[in-house]
């Protein structure tokens, strides 16, 4: 059975062969100096990539991939500061609050608990046991050796792996309503059912719905204005050859190997630009998702730069370049700037040209100095949105889109790349044979860090929660 060839290899081997020309022609026409320093370069074209990843291993401070991971040496912790119980379970840190009593310090703690990061300091190794519905800590011991690295390939793979499918789960984990029976199959899986139409036409009957009035509210703020028209997913060749020409050809992408450059080079040929122009088009216009666009690469950051601790990694998220190409067009270029043309709220700073964080920080400090000078009362409440893209559900994601006249078909490719999305982790030691995927017992919600439709996909989300507020 003959071997089969990655993209990757058969570049490498027509670099090799073109380096090679070269060293003949040079020992044929040029003196041997210049064929040794010829052949050098074929040398060191040949370790630079196993070079590239033996510098990670050693560095103390990684600048690439990951080479190791911390975990917790133990199961349970507790914070004398907080007062707070903290489990490590599934690679992931869970905090328990103290039942009020009149015990104080000595009332157990509820089984009820709230995803939460263990502290940096202050923190003692507990043992727990459980005594009907609550939790009692039987001993603590401070020690100063918290956390264990990992550095085996095949576990720190593992390890990671299991990380980011828990943290796509925190909607559900969590119980955000939405994610819950029966408001999970109320709206579809991509948010095109019958329900979802008739609640952006604003007949929806949500009295039957288990939702507080303020999640009605919301929900009623979804309402599609007839005025606005539907957006054009056709890509042109015309706008394919202006999007390949301002892409980055050294942009990180594509687990397929046809990278940015691959499409800047076809946005240079008339036949290219035609046949790829409607490659691009035709999923988004049809309602489904090639092979090819379903598989990414996690590319794991660290947040705290030489100190790879299990909690403490962000996503970053590479996608296949003309997926990400036609999102930016249709969802970026053509989506977002609509919902500016409409009822886009003021109170919403993120991702909007002419807005920036310096002005809204001088705005809220203006604010604050005023009522101080004025000597009056004012209540300023401040909320960091953790994980933000992670947790946003795909069926609202696509109904606060159709708002805005986004046709259903392209909700129905965006929500299948997500759902059906084959994960693998990139670590200092190569990408995983391994991954993970949603099912249908196991939804894993949340729009990628990478990809150019999650800006607009978060702005356009909030829109409704910022008008509902008023």
């Amino acid at each position: 059975m003959g071997s089969t060839t990655t993209y990757s290899e058969k570049c490498s081997g027509i670099t090799y062969t073109v380096l090679e020309e070269l060293v003949d022609s040079a020992a044929a026409e040029v003196n041997a100096c210049k064929d040794v320093a010829l052949r050098q370069i074929l040398h060191e074209n040949q370790v630079r990539r196993p070079f590239r990843r033996l510098k990670g291993l050693k560095s103390e401070i990684q600048s690439g991939a990951l080479a190791k991971v911390k975990i917790p040496r133990h199961e349970w912790y507790f914070h004398p500061p907080s007062d707070t119980l903290n489990h490590y379970v599934r690679v992931a840190f869970y905090a328990h609050s103290r039942v009020e009593t009149l015990d104080g310090d000595h009332a157990p703690f509820r089984i009820e608990r709230t995803r939460r990061p263990l502290s940096s300091s202050g923190v003692e190794v507990a043992t727990v046991r459980r005594d009907g519905s609550v939790l009692e800590i039987t001993a603590t011991s401070r020690e100063t050796t918290v956390w264990r690295e990992v550095t085996d390939s095949e576990e720190v793979e593992n390890l990671l792996l299991e990380r980011n499918a828990e943290h796509l789960r925190q909607c559900t984990i969590d119980g955000t309503p939405f994610a819950r029976s029966p408001l999970n199959s109320t709206f579809g899986l991509y948010g095109t059912s019958p329900n979802a139409d008739a609640l952006l036409e604003g007949n929806l009957d949500d009295e039957s719905l288990p939702l507080t009035d303020e999640a009605k509210t919301w929900l009623h703020e979804l309402k599609c204005d007839n005025g606005i028209e539907e957006i054009d997913l056709n890509i042109s060749v015309d706008q394919f050859r202006l999007i390949t020409r301002k892409c980055n050809p050294r942009t990180a992408a594509s687990p397929s190997g046809f990278g940015y450059v691959i499409w800047k080079a076809n946005g240079r040929s008339d036949l290219g630009s035609l046949i790829f122009s409607k490659m691009m088009s035709i999923p988004f216009q049809k309602g489904f998702a090639p092979s090819r666009w379903k598989r990414c690469t996690e590319i794991m950051l660290e947040k705290d730069p030489g100190n790879p601790m299990i909690h403490r990694l962000r996503i970053i998220v590479l996608l296949e370049a003309d997926f990400n190409l036609a999102l930016r067009t249709i969802w970026m270029r053509r989506l977002f700037t609509q919902a500016e043309k409409a009822n886009f709220v003021n109170e919403q700073w993120g991702n909007r040209k002419n807005k920036n964080a310096l002005d809204c920080l001088t705005m809220k400090l203006l604010t604050c100095e005023s009522a101080r000078i004025m000597k009056s009362n004012m209540a300023l409440m401040a909320m960091d949105a953790a994980a933000c893209y992670d947790r946003i559900l795909t069926y609202l994601s696509s109904m606060s889109e159709q708002r805005y006249r986004l046709p259903v078909s392209a909700c129905r490719t965006k929500g299948a790349a997500i759902f059906e999305m084959q994960r693998h982790v990139r670590t200092a030691y190569g990408e995983s044979s391994n991954s993970y995927t949603s099912t249908t017992n196991d939804l894993m919600h949340g729009e990628c860090q990478g990809k150019t439709s999650s800006p607009p996909s978060w702005a356009i989300y909030t829109i409704a929660l910022l008008k509902a507020l008023r």
